[in-house]
């Protein structure tokens, strides 16, 4: 496990209540072996089949995607230069994430969101892993309440370029599980 990007025992408010956080990253092969990366690591599949190194966010549709994924989906913007401190602002927040945090992020800064939400702080810093690294990040975050694992996401976070060849956004999908 890559443990870069590990968190526990911190709290973070969701649907109206504090819930501890866990958050750990994944390899691919740690990924692929968990049900609940079943969707991530499909999109990731069909995100390695895309031409270029860092694929061009222009081959990224609702078609390509699926609409089994689409809801679980988001899209990043990075913005700043990506050899300083950058941010990322959602372009697309899918609504099954809406439904879970009861509220809309489309037009929301990553950094803004971390400051109030430890698991949003947890995905801020795998987004600028993903930049440093331009590679492709899973990772589990666990919301607990009185110890009791209550939900989970599963997710992969993903590169995409412009036309000329800088990242220029993230996408990836967040596999929801309640327990």
């Amino acid at each position: 496990m890559n443990d870069a990007t590990s968190f526990d025992g911190v709290s973070s408010p969701l649907d109206g209540h504090a819930y501890a956080v866990r958050m750990q990253t994944l390899s691919l092969e740690e990924a692929r072996a968990r049900p609940s990366f079943v969707k991530p690591a499909s999109l990731f599949d069909k995100w390695q089949s895309l031409p270029g190194n860092i694929p061009h966010h222009k081959n990224i549709s609702p078609a390509f995607v699926g609409v089994q994924i689409l809801p679980e989906m988001y899209i990043l913007d990075i913005i700043g230069q990506q050899d300083t401190d950058v941010d990322f602002r959602w372009r697309l927040f899918g609504t099954a994430h809406s439904d879970r945090y009861g509220k809309e992020a489309t037009g929301v800064l990553l950094s803004e969101a971390a400051s109030q939400d430890q698991s949003a702080a947890g995905s801020y810093k795998v987004a600028q892993q993903v930049m440093r690294t331009l590679e492709a990040a899973f990772f589990l975050t666990e919301f607990i309440e009185n110890d009791v694992v209550i939900k989970s996401t599963s997710t992969v976070v993903m590169p995409l370029s412009d036309d000329t060849g800088k990242v220029s956004r993230l996408f990836g999908c967040s596999a929801w599980s309640r327990f």
